[in-house]
């Protein structure tokens, strides 16, 4: 895989950080939430660990409340997009 496919481990452990404090998670309420242990938080904020599997990134955007493009560095912004709501269907089945 050439290296500018790869996620950038050291982005996602600041934003990672980043939100889980402007939201005012400690690291061991943030673990207890996703049922996962406070030292791979840790890691992960450290830039210790070299990957992460998107299921489990996933997993931190609810709580962070935040969208995997932030995480990742590819926004700035984290709120996630708003998705369009589908269209009404009335009672005739026409929208």
């Amino acid at each position: 895989m050439p290296i500018t496919d790869r996620v950038n481990m050291q982005i996602v452990g600041e934003r990672l950080r980043q939100r889980r404090k402007e939201l005012q998670f400690s690291q061991q309420a943030l673990a207890a939430e996703l049922r996962i242990p406070q030292g791979w938080i840790s890691e992960l904020e450290h830039g210790k660990r070299t990957h992460i599997e998107v299921d489990t990134l996933y997993q931190f955007c609810r709580p962070l409340q935040c969208s995997m493009d932030y995480l990742l560095g590819l926004t700035d912004d984290p709120r996630p997009p708003k998705r369009p709501r589908p269209a009404q269907r009335t009672r005739s089945g026409r929208r």
